[in-house]
């Protein structure tokens, strides 16, 4: 009984201190991120409606990852450079 009661409140901690180690990682890994990428991010997540939790960057392949979808670096500078040079004419 007693080594059932200790093996619950170990498991209660594991659950815990996991949990903690997971945004210790989480955080890490977004302050790693360049100044351009964390941009880059944010546009992305703002102009696809998508939580920037799940918009990752790779540098090892230079893409971003969102969801299921691989985009450059290159195409998503393309997409932000284009967002912001659009050029309006009188009316």
């Amino acid at each position: 009984m007693i080594k059932k009661i200790r093996l619950m409140i170990a498991g209660c901690f594991s659950v815990f201190f996991n949990a903690d180690d997971n945004k210790r990682n989480e955080e890490i890994e977004i302050e790693k991120y360049s100044d351009e990428v964390i941009m880059l991010r944010d546009f992305l997540s703002t102009s696809m409606s998508m939580d920037i939790k799940k918009i990752m960057y790779n540098s090892s392949i230079n893409s971003f990852i969102i969801g299921d979808i691989l985009m450059s670096i290159e195409d998503a500078r393309g997409r932000y450079n284009h967002s912001y040079s659009k050029v309006t004419t009188p009316v």
